[in-house]
């Protein structure tokens, strides 16, 4: 019989502990949408506001990769990083976060990197025109031309109309590269 009160009250212990209240769950998704707002005006605020929020729910992947994303617009690359790797942490098949961890890299000069990054974003989100347009610019700087030209014309059969500067650069390094 203690024994069965004393496994109860673990159980009821580790539920209690363990669940996020949906008004905290909430607040966390409020704090991150504001946070969203300020991105640009005031990126300070804004990874204020995301760190509020993954200290509220640290199970969202969302909240580390907007603070990544902030930094990422500060030019903060190793920063950047942490906060995208931190997300894939808590997620591993978070697709932005995968994505994002290839823009820095990238923006880094560390193309290998880069390509590891946007391959495995790929396998979460193969149809992001934006991934492979960029692994198309890294294995162009890589000079790995056949590669270079696959991923552009990957990006080609995908990206929408929207796209029409990056389609049209897509096109034009294709014709390059293929001596054309």
């Amino acid at each position: 019989m203690k024994l069965r009160i004393f496994t109860f009250f673990i159980l009821g212990l580790l539920i209690l502990t363990s669940g996020l209240s949906a008004e905290d769950r909430t607040k966390a998704q409020k704090l991150n949408y504001e946070g969203a707002k300020q991105l640009k005006a005031d990126p300070d605020k804004a990874i204020g506001l995301f760190e509020q929020a993954m200290q509220l729910d640290p199970s969202v992947p969302d909240y580390p990769n907007n603070i990544g994303v902030a930094y990422l617009n500060q030019k903060n690359y190793i920063k950047a990083l942490s906060y995208f790797q931190k997300a894939t942490k808590i997620s591993s098949n978070y697709f932005r976060g995968h994505y994002n961890q290839g823009v820095c890299y990238q923006a880094m000069g560390k193309n290998k990197e880069s390509v590891t990054a946007y391959k495995t974003a790929l396998k979460y989100n193969s149809k992001s025109p934006e991934t492979f347009f960029n692994l198309g610019i890294v294995y162009t700087r890589l000079n790995k031309k056949k590669s270079a030209v696959k991923y552009y014309k990957k990006f080609l059969e995908i990206a929408p109309s929207s796209m029409a500067k990056p389609i049209e650069d897509a096109k034009k390094r294709i014709k390059q590269m293929e001596g054309k």
